[in-house]
């Protein structure tokens, strides 16, 4: 994952799938512990108004491609302001490149730079709610939108 020494960063970002087909399932609004967040994601249209499959996996595909969009400016915003408010003098005199680029690390100065999405949470739970949705939905009708 990385190399002691030479990797900076502070990738803590995580794609949560499962949350993002609930959004999909309901329009971009999101249920919580505390209750349904409207417009916390994309509008990408009342599932019950879709003819077939492939039309929700494109709402779903965009769904995901909303929700990394937020966790890049998400990330940026963060990387600002460890670098601006946040310096670690004591972690850049150990780390390679550091000295050499003459930069913290919270600045990019390590010889390497840990960004991005670090986990892809519910992988085997979004596989399975899709196949529940493409088959009882879908194909053999067993149920709609509403009964999930």
């Amino acid at each position: 994952m990385c190399s002691p020494g030479k990797t900076g960063g502070i990738g803590f970002s995580a794609l949560l799938l499962c949350r993002t087909l609930d959004m999909t399932l309901r329009n971009g609004n999101c249920l919580t512990i505390g209750g349904l967040v409207n417009d916390v994601g994309l509008k990408t249209g009342n599932p019950d108004n879709f003819n077939a499959f492939d039309e929700f996996l494109d709402a779903f595909s965009q769904q995901i491609n909303f929700v990394i969009k937020k966790i890049v400016e998400a990330t940026t915003i963060r990387d600002k302001l460890f670098a601006n408010s946040f310096p670690a003098p004591f972690i850049s005199a150990f780390m390679r490149g550091c000295f050499k680029n003459k930069k913290d690390v919270t600045q990019g100065g390590a010889f390497y730079d840990a960004e991005g999405i670090l986990i892809m949470n519910s992988i085997a739970n979004m596989v399975d709610s899709l196949y529940v949705i493409k088959k009882l939905i879908f194909e053999q009708k067993k149920f709609n939108f509403n009964d999930l």
